[in-house]
């Protein structure tokens, strides 16, 4: 049996690392720049497979917001610095042809879910949210300023990652694990409606509009294999450089695990 833990009621892919090392979860589903920066550290860390293999966001922007050069000066929210969304913010925000640090302020806000509220409630100018986050947004007259999904950017924004010393005692279970990941994906394409009920059952929310919007947005982003690969770390790598120089001497080779993954499609996992 596996037990699903939120790390501190507010999601925070830091946090989750940090609970990873200590034993208290033996699994995080979490960024992999956090991941990245832990194994850079000294952390002895696997990353078996990646779940979101390109940015799953949108740049949404208050009402008043109308163009990227209207965003100079404003307040950027992010949930940590060297986060999975700091990164992301700062090449959405060159796609922009804005300059982070520089043109605005990047604001830490601590969670996709505190930068949903602060969207809301007009703290912060602009942020990276999606689906069902960005609905809500949109019915206050919030837009989409840079579909940066639509961009299909690789990344490893959402990982799956294991202590080695884990994944080497507890190989079968492990790949069971990786297994039941293939299984989902597959399951999550061909099956809209289960998907949906088990959305609503994760926001506890009857939203349909909201839910049908987030399903898609999961269908838009899902990539066709969870393998991970160092292409999905080159914006990771040149964003934590610029304050560890060590991570680009990082051995990717060492953190990212593909044997999972392959195996379950040497067997035809989730393949009906």
């Amino acid at each position: 049996m596996v037990e699903l833990s939120v790390v501190n009621s507010v999601v925070n892919s830091t946090n989750a690392v940090s609970a990873l090392l200590s034993g208290e979860v033996q699994v995080d589903h979490g960024g992999g720049s956090e991941v990245l920066s832990a194994f850079v550290g000294g952390a002895d860390l696997e990353i078996l497979a990646v779940l979101d293999g390109v940015y799953p966001y949108l740049m949404m922007a208050q009402p008043s917001i109308q163009t990227p050069d209207e965003l100079r000066g404003k307040k950027i929210g992010i949930s940590q610095p060297g986060s999975s969304s700091d990164i992301a913010t700062r090449v959405a925000l060159r796609k922009l042809g804005l300059v982070p640090d520089q043109d605005v302020t990047i604001v830490p806000v601590g969670s996709l879910a505190n930068r949903t509220a602060a969207l809301l409630s007009g703290a912060i100018d602009a942020g990276l949210d999606n689906p069902p986050g960005s609905v809500a947004q949109q019915r206050l007259g919030l837009h989409v300023l840079l579909d940066l999904a639509a961009l299909k950017l690789p990344t490893a924004n959402n990982t799956v990652a294991m202590q080695r010393s884990f994944v080497d005692a507890n190989h079968d279970t492990v790949q069971k694990y990786v297994d039941s990941l293939v299984e989902a994906q597959a399951r999550i394409k061909q099956d809209r409606d289960f998907s949906i009920q088990v959305l609503k059952q994760y926001y506890q929310s009857n939203d349909d509009e909201g839910m049908a919007a987030a399903y898609a947005f999961e269908l838009e982003v899902m990539p066709n294999t969870l393998l991970p690969s160092t292409d999905q770390f080159t914006d990771i790598i040149d964003t934590l450089a610029a304050q560890d120089p060590r991570v680009r001497q990082a051995d990717l080779s060492k953190l990212l695990v593909t044997s999972f993954v392959q195996s379950a499609a040497a067997r035809h996992v989730g393949q009906s």
